[in-house]
């Protein structure tokens, strides 16, 4: 417990100075359509390349970080980054992009949330529609009140709402409609497991119908089976991204990857 203790500690405080240390990173993971088989964009997931423990996910900081305050900044960091490398992208290579970029719960509840969102948007030139955020559906449930007043804001601002991990807690259709999220992204335990397990995927089956009726995109999260591919094809499933299609990819192979999607004329897989 002391060794934990000192060990979260040295991370708040590295964590203080790694913005202005340079040391944040952003991967790319591509989001396509599943028939025909197009682009849609990049999910941007954020890392740490710390000088002494290299590369390190959100999963081993994120408490650290919301301990220390920063989760809102890094989040308008992250976004200002995206929007950076999708602008460098589209003036390369002519292939229309959409950048999706999760929200914090931190930042989520943050008063300042729709300044800082407004503030990132008016910092670019990405069209309208291109920015797609998205909200774990645990955190868009505590407080739906709030929930449906960001989305109302945001969607006024062109933001595409997605409702991220849908799918693994309870959510009912009264609080999808009155939110009006464009896009769900089905949890990816869901996919792991709905060839194994009949009731994940029925859980999958019913999520799409229900997605359909309030004419919702969804992306499927987590594929990394052709098996899974055809089987949510079936099923109605638009769009889907995992390690099938490509794992995370730094900036540079994420340009490249597009390079051979543009030159081939089929996406990779």
């Amino acid at each position: 417990m002391h060794n934990r203790a000192v060990h979260r500690l040295k991370l708040e405080s590295d964590l203080r100075t790694a913005l202005n240390r340079n040391e944040f990173r952003v991967l790319y993971q591509p989001m396509l359509r599943i028939s025909p088989r197009e682009w849609i964009g990049f999910e941007a997931l954020f890392r740490w390349q710390h000088p002494q423990h290299g590369l390190i996910a959100p999963d081993e900081f994120l408490a650290a970080a919301e301990g220390t305050g920063l989760m809102a900044l890094i989040d308008q960091w992250v976004i200002r980054e995206a929007y950076r490398q999708i602008h460098h992208w589209q003036s390369e290579i002519d292939i229309p992009l959409r950048i999706a970029v999760n929200l914090s719960a931190p930042h989520f509840t943050s008063p300042k949330l729709i300044d800082g969102i407004r503030y990132c948007l008016s910092d670019s030139s990405i069209s309208e529609g291109k920015l797609q955020l998205e909200v774990n559906a645990l955190v868009a449930m505590r407080n739906p009140a709030h929930t449906v007043e960001m989305f109302t804001q945001m969607k006024r601002m062109g933001v595409v709402i997605a409702i991220d991990d849908f799918g693994n807690s309870d959510f009912s259709l009264a609080s999808l409609r009155r939110f009006g999220c464009d896009l769900l992204k089905i949890d990816r335990a869901l996919i792991t497991n709905m060839q194994a397990d009949r009731t994940s995927h029925d859980v999958v089956e019913l999520i799409l119908a229900m997605a359909c009726k309030l004419n919702c995109e969804v992306i499927a999260e987590g594929v990394e089976k052709a098996a899974q591919l055809d089987d949510l094809g079936s099923m109605g499933c638009n769009s889907a991204q995992g390690y099938f299609f490509s794992s995370p990819l730094d900036p540079q192979a994420a340009q490249q990857y597009l390079r051979k999607a543009r030159t081939v004329s089929v996406l990779p897989s």
